[in-house]
C-alpha cells in the first residue's frame, strides 16, 4: 500500500528538520511528504524550502483541525502518516505498523511518544498524564475511541 506524510507545522523552527527527517529515514519507503504550514512567523517554511521539503501554506493560522483535514484533503495515497513537528518517529515505525492494515479492520496505528526532555513541572504531567509513560502497553492493536495524531499512521477511507 502507498504512503503519504506530513507534518503540520506551526512555529516549529526549532524542531521541523529532525520531524521532517524520522519520516523520510523510514525503513519502509513513503511515496509523498509534504508539511502544511499553520501561518507560521518564524523560519520554518524558510528551513523546508532550503532542504527541498514541499510546503503548503496556509494564509493564516487556522488551527490543528483545518491543517490535519487539509492534509487528508492532499494526501494521495490510502495510508497516510501523519507526525507532529515536536516528534519524530523510529525508524522503523512503518515497517513495524504498515503488517496490521492487512487486517481491513483496523484504521490506524500510533507509536507510543516519549519526553527526550522532563525538566520541568509540565513535562512531567504531560508525560504521566498525556503521554502514559508509567503504563506498560502490550505490542499489537489495541481497540480505542481516540485518534491520536502525534505519530500515527491511519487509512484514509477510515478518516475521511
Amino acid at each position: 500500500m502507498k504512503i503519504s506524510a506530513y507534518i503540520p507545522c506551526f512555529n516549529n523552527s526549532k524542531t521541523i528538520l529532525d520531524a521532517s527527517f524520522s519520516i523520510i529515514n523510514q525503513s519502509h519507503p513513503i511515496d509523498e511528504f509534504f508539511v502544511i504550514d499553520d501561518g507560521s512567523t518564524d523560519d520554518s517554511i524558510k528551513i523546508l524550502e532550503e532542504v527541498g521539503f514541499k510546503v503548503y501554506k496556509n494564509k493564516k493560522n487556522m488551527g490543528r483541525g483545518y491543517t490535519r483535514y487539509l492534509a487528508v484533503e492532499l494526501a494521495k495515497h490510502p495510508l497516510i502518516l501523519c507526525c507532529d513537528a515536536t516528534n519524530g518517529l523510529e525508524k522503523d515505525f512503518l515497517s513495524n505498523s504498515i503488517k496490521y492494515f492487512e487486517n481491513h479492520k483496523v484504521a490506524s496505528i500510533s507509536g507510543r511518544l516519549i519526553n527526550k526532555t522532563c525538566s520541568n513541572a509540565s513535562d512531567r504531567w504531560r508525560a504521566r498524564h498525556l503521554f502514559k509513560e508509567n503504563i506498560n502497553y502490550s505490542h499489537g492493536p489495541e481497540m480505542t475511541k481516540l485518534l491520536i495524531t502525534y505519530g500515527t499512521l491511519m487509512r484514509r477511507d477510515a478518516i475521511v
